[in-house]
């Protein structure tokens, strides 16, 4: 019979994006602020976007994607002091629906392997899985982007409050990430770019989060019959 195995490892690119987008929506109302501008907020870098237009000399590029901030993860490491612990662990049959909508924010799993799981729940209280967890670090960065030097300070701005404020609590509550308040530090003007045939305003915050990465094998299950899906992939990807 085939491993099952578990690997839990928050995206945190992902989960900062996906909450700086809500928070601007409906904490900041930030479509209110500025009417006219269609926020965008991406794990993509916006200059990306931009070398792959096809303009001829002396045209110009299309800069309709600013605003824009930009969550990048830049490098992690493992927490020196925090050392690799073995675990066996209770798993209980709310941990597939809690996959299911984490997706591949949290969890690194294929369709298949998520039924596999499913199944296996079937008539039993828990399961029994065998593993390890450390904790990590991994060094973020922040880019706002902006063709209009006031919506670009009143951005970072408010991406500051953000990362002191509640929301560092809820990544923490919520998604099991800690943003490390200590380690937030920015620079808020200073920053150009000239090669798009326009001033782009830019501003860049930096900071570290840990997190926990765990990888178990599910001991005790047996799957009786075949078990199949419809596509394979990641959990969460269409």
């Amino acid at each position: 019979m085939a491993k099952l195995v578990l690997t839990k490892i928050p995206d945190c690119e992902a989960l900062i994006a996906d909450d700086i987008r809500a928070w601007f929506d409906t904490e900041q109302k930030f479509s209110e602020l500025f009417p006219k501008v269609n926020l965008k907020v991406s794990t993509d870098h916006p200059f990306v976007g931009l070398l792959q237009q096809s303009v001829p000399e002396g045209g110009k590029y299309d800069v309709t994607g600013f605003p824009c901030i930009t969550v990048i993860d830049t490098n992690f490491s493992k927490l020196v002091e925090t050392p690799v612990l073995p675990q066996t662990m209770k798993l209980l049959p709310i941990l597939v629906d809690e996959i299911r909508a984490g997706g591949r924010n949290k969890f690194i799993m294929s369709k298949q392997a998520l039924a596999e799981l499913e199944a296996a729940f079937k008539g039993k209280e828990f399961l029994r899985a065998e593993g390890y967890q450390t904790l990590r670090r991994t060094q973020m960065a922040i880019e706002v982007w902006a063709a209009n030097k006031v919506q670009k300070d009143k951005i970072f701005d408010l991406i500051s409050a953000y990362l002191v404020g509640e929301q560092r609590f809820k990544q923490h509550t919520e998604n099991e990430v800690i943003i490390e308040e200590e380690s937030i530090n920015g620079e808020k003007s200073g920053i150009y770019n000239f090669d798009f045939g326009e001033v782009l305003y830019g501003a860049m915050i930096h900071f570290s989060t840990a997190y926990t990465v765990g990888y178990y094998e599910v001991k005790d299950y047996t799957i009786v019959g075949a078990i199949t899906v419809e596509a394979h992939g990641m959990v969460g990807e269409d």
